[in-house]
C-alpha cells in the first residue's frame, strides 16, 4: 500500500514539474520532436511569431513568419521526406542564443537518399524559439 502511495505521489509531482525552458534544452527537445515527426510537440517549442531566416553570404531572406506557416511548411516537408532525421553534432548556448551543427539524413521515394549538414542559430526566450537563422547546407 505504501509503495502505491509513493508511486502516486511521484507521478503527481512529475505532472506538475515545469518544463525546462533553458535554451539548449528547448532546442534539443525541438529536434527530438522533429525526429519523431511530432508536430504538436514541435509547435509547443515555437513562438506564435517565430521567424525563419535563411542566411546566404552577407544577406538574409525570410523563410517564413509565424507558427502556423511554419507548421504548414513542416507538414509538407514530412510528407515529401518522411524519413528525415536530424542529429545535433554540436550545440552551444550563450544566453538566449543556441548555435548548432546539425546533420540531416533521409531516404525516401520522392527525394531519394541524401543528407546535409548546416549551422543553425536559434533565439530561445521564455521556452520558445523566436528566431532561427539557417546557414547554407553542405553535403
Amino acid at each position: 500500500m505504501l509503495l502505491c502511495a509513493t508511486d502516486a505521489l511521484a507521478q503527481a509531482r512529475a505532472a506538475v514539474t515545469p518544463r525546462d525552458t533553458s535554451p539548449i534544452t528547448v532546442v534539443r527537445a525541438y529536434v527530438s520532436a522533429f525526429n519523431a515527426k511530432n508536430l504538436t510537440a514541435m509547435m509547443s517549442y515555437v513562438s506564435p511569431k517565430m521567424v525563419w531566416l535563411n542566411v546566404a553570404g552577407d544577406s538574409t531572406t525570410l523563410g517564413g513568419r509565424g507558427r502556423d506557416a511554419f507548421q504548414r511548411l513542416l507538414t509538407s516537408y514530412f510528407r515529401e521526406v518522411p524519413t528525415a532525421k536530424s542529429q545535433l553534432l554540436a550545440a552551444h548556448a550563450l544566453g538566449p542564443w543556441v548555435t548548432t551543427h546539425e546533420r540531416t539524413r533521409w531516404n525516401s521515394p520522392t527525394a531519394g537518399a541524401g543528407g546535409q549538414s548546416s549551422v543553425v542559430v536559434y533565439e530561445v526566450r521564455a521556452g520558445q524559439v523566436h528566431r532561427v537563422w539557417y546557414y547554407p547546407a553542405e553535403p
